[in-house]
């Protein structure tokens, strides 16, 4: 029993000493350690997530059909929130120069950076403007030659 006595006196004593200690510290100073954590739990949280992205733009660089198909993901994805789309896999083209597609009536209200998506099965195109992520424009497509039209042959030229 006495060593029991003698040991709790001596913890009372230190845990007094440390919430003195505590007690003593400034506010300057318990704000400043806090801050100090705060900005070195930021920095590391920042340093974590733009190493991840870096890591997946390396990822995507290194592969540039993955880099398709994703982007073809993702374009197919917003798309199918607007309408019903056809099944099977798209073709998905963007639009670069909206001048030289004037004159046909299905790029009439095109700009450039719309995505077309060309769905050859069902034979429809869809022209998508990502920027407001609406549908400009919805349109059966025509792909190959007829089948009642023949090929022309041509003749090689005879050298001497």
């Amino acid at each position: 029993m006495a060593s029991s006595l003698v040991i709790f006196p001596l913890a009372k004593t230190k845990l007094y000493k440390l919430q003195l200690h505590i007690v003593n510290m400034s506010k300057f100073k318990i704000i400043s350690i806090a801050l100090v954590v705060l900005i070195f739990a930021g920095v590391a949280g920042g340093g974590y997530y733009f190493f991840n992205k870096y890591q997946e733009t390396k990822k995507i660089l290194e592969n540039p059909e993955e880099a398709a198909k994703i982007e073809t993901q993702k374009i197919v994805e917003k798309v199918g929130k607007l309408m019903e789309l056809p099944s099977g896999e798209p073709t998905i083209a963007t639009v670069l120069d909206k001048e030289k597609l004037k004159d046909q009536a299905f790029f009439l209200k095109s700009e450039n950076g719309d995505k077309v998506i060309i769905y050859a099965e069902s034979k429809t195109a869809i022209l998508y403007r990502p920027s407001t992520n609406k549908i400009i424009g919805f349109a059966p497509i025509n792909l190959g030659e007829p089948k009642d039209q023949e090929p022309v042959p041509t003749e090689a030229p005879v050298s001497d």
